[in-house]
């Protein structure tokens, strides 16, 4: 073997020759048969992640600067969502605050971030450290176009959990938190135990109701990227979450 051997594997659209193969690359290099999230984090790659991107304050810059276009292209933007699913710590704060700053002031790109499912990605995620995917949710959790356009998505006269794309997901409770309270509360409420008129939600709802059937819908996905960082997932709009633990409640204006 050579690095002009071709290889294939599954995801691949087609053959490609060792030298063009990332994956391969890196394990060669380092004589390790797998990358290591906190390898994969000290990588030129994810330097990239944490790169400044500076525009005016409260104004949209047009056009938009030239880095936020290329990050917000189809070839860049699914991959930086991917990262969540890496599940280091570290890495998922870095990925939700870049989409953060992608989609801030970039319409296109605001709209269009359920696409690449981000959203599940985040909501897969089993660690405490949530601010950053508390801020992320902050800022597009009206301002998808899953309904169709951006009319749609904000349009006040639907209930909250109908424009947000969290809806169906997450209780409503949860979304009012997010967007009376702020990120910091939601963060803290997706880690807590309460039995509120409030808030319903437990460690046992996220972990065997929200996280399980998250991943239920990615199904083999997060293994097929683990064995081939450039396979992109294929957006499906996902069934709504199930919780037994509200099935006898009745959510009546802000209120259990």
């Amino acid at each position: 073997m050579d690095w002009t051997t071709r290889c294939w594997a599954s995801g691949m659209l087609d053959w490609k020759k060792l030298r063009d193969i990332r994956e391969l690359r890196w394990a060669l290099a380092l004589r390790v048969p797998v990358l290591t999230p906190p390898q994969v984090e000290s990588s030129s790659l994810v330097e990239d992640i944490h790169t400044n991107i500076n525009y005016d304050a409260g104004e949209i810059v047009t056009p938009t600067p030239g880095v936020k276009r290329i990050l917000s292209s189809p070839c860049c933007l699914p991959h930086i969502a991917q990262a969540i699913l890496s599940g280091e710590p570290s890495i998922v704060e870095a990925a939700a605050a870049l989409l953060k700053a992608i989609v801030t002031r970039n319409p296109k790109a605001m709209i269009r971030l359920y696409s690449t499912s981000a959203f599940y990605f985040a909501l897969a995620y089993p660690g405490s450290n949530l601010l950053s995917i508390g801020q992320l949710f902050t800022v597009t959790l009206v301002h998808q176009g899953f309904h169709g356009g951006e009319e749609a998505a904000v349009s006040a006269s639907l209930p909250l959990a109908k424009r947000s794309v969290l809806g169906g997901l997450l209780p409503e409770s949860l979304l009012y938190v997010l967007k009376r309270s702020g990120p910091a509360a939601f963060a803290a409420a997706m880690v807590s135990d309460s039995d509120t008129p409030e808030i319903i939600w437990t460690h046992k709802m996220r972990a065997e109701n929200l996280i399980r059937q998250v991943l239920q819908h990615l199904g083999d996905f997060p293994q097929k990227l683990s064995q081939y960082c450039h396979v992109l997932y294929d957006y499906a709009p996902m069934p709504p979450v199930t919780y037994p633990e509200l099935r006898d409640e009745m959510w009546c204006h802000h209120y259990y």
